[in-house]
């Protein structure tokens, strides 16, 4: 059994972990992402760059993309710093996920779910309106979005039904 302390007052909302390398990396209340070696139980890096809570993240090995309560997505060199901050979404982002390439899909308070190509980063490449209450969860693949939303909905978003929407 091993604890990792987090801080004092610093609540984890979210986590990811890549199995190739050990790593955890929590998005804290303190408005930044730990990044943890679990066999070693040492702090590899702070992320610093969020203005509100991080909510949201996703982990692979050479890269974090962090979600926050100050609307912004944040693509982290896992080494160094912040590559690049996505801006798009009215409220808070609650959920995200990313390809590992040039893919993120992220959903929020504010009732959408944007696609965004990070080749292309400074606007979403679509917007998707139809939910009609804050989106929590989501999972996508190469020609659809699954998201499940405060509406007590899950909406099925296909790709492939708006030729705009392929990357």
């Amino acid at each position: 059994r091993q604890t990792l302390a987090c801080g004092v007052g610093n609540a984890l909302y979210t986590l990811d972990l890549d199995q190739s390398s050990a790593e955890v990396a929590v998005g804290c209340r303190h408005h930044h992402v730990q990044l943890w070696d679990l066999e070693a139980g040492q702090k590899l890096n702070d992320f610093f760059g969020h203005s509100k809570e991080v909510g949201a993240l996703r982990l692979t090995p050479r890269t974090i993309v962090t979600g926050s309560g100050d609307t912004t997505i944040k693509v982290w060199d896992k080494n160094t710093e912040c590559r690049m901050t996505l801006r798009g979404h009215s409220s808070t982002v609650m959920c995200l996920e990313y390809d590992g390439e040039h893919k993120v899909v992220s959903g929020s308070y504010d009732k959408t779910c944007k696609l965004w190509d990070l080749r292309r980063p400074s606007a979403p490449v679509h917007t998707f309106r139809d939910h009609t209450g804050a989106v929590f969860a989501l999972r996508f693949d190469s020609d659809k979005i699954v998201s499940g939303s405060s509406d007590c909905t899950v909406k099925i978003l296909r790709f492939r039904e708006d030729e705009k929407v392929r990357l």
